[in-house]
């Protein structure tokens, strides 16, 4: 039998095991500190931050939770390049390299902030009535009104390839491009 037919037959007999879903295991944690529902958990650094309302929470294994109390309610969290990310209502964005010490910037107090998205040295913060927040210091920022129609929103999004993609109501997705100064 020819050395390349062998291969084939050995990992056709192999296969089998490897396409097999892994077992897994799971348990619930209950966070009795949260003040309301967990908004979103990222990973970086080595630790895992979660954000719920008026709480940004701190583990390094998942299991154990060390509470930092925030002056807002939040709404998500990313990690980034840029570090650790969390946007909330009345304008309110927490940036931190470590997930432990944050430093706190407000770009408008009539802004619910729903997500952030970084790259290329800009921040697209999510707001709500189907406008965007772009800015690159969360000092000044440029308010976007998106070509959606009345009533609709985005939510998250993400950069990649140059561009910020974000989901938007109803079948959408919008893309940013940041065009030169």
């Amino acid at each position: 039998m020819p050395l390349g037919l062998l291969h084939v037959l050995l990992l056709l007999l192999l296969l089998p095991a490897c396409a097999r879903p892994p077992q897994v295991e799971t348990r619930t944690l209950i966070l009795e500190d949260a003040g309301g529902t967990v908004a979103g958990v990222a990973f970086g650094q080595g630790v895992f931050v979660a954000v719920a309302p008026f709480r940004i929470f701190l583990s390094e294994d998942g299991e154990r939770w060390e509470v930092i109390g925030v002056p807002v309610r939040l709404n998500a969290v990313r990690y980034s390049e840029v570090g650790f990310l969390a946007v909330g209502n009345a304008g309110y964005v927490f940036r931190s390299q470590d997930g432990r010490t944050w430093e706190r910037f407000n770009v408008g107090r009539e802004w619910d902030l729903s997500d952030v998205a970084y790259g290329g040295g800009v921040y697209v913060l999510l707001a709500e009535r189907g406008e965007i927040l772009v800015t690159r210091d969360l000092r000044h920022v440029r308010r976007v009104r998106l070509d959606l129609p009345e009533g609709y929103g985005v939510y998250e999004g993400d950069y990649g390839r140059g561009r910020f993609v974000l989901n938007a109501d109803v079948f959408r997705m919008v893309l940013v491009t940041v065009k030169g100064e």
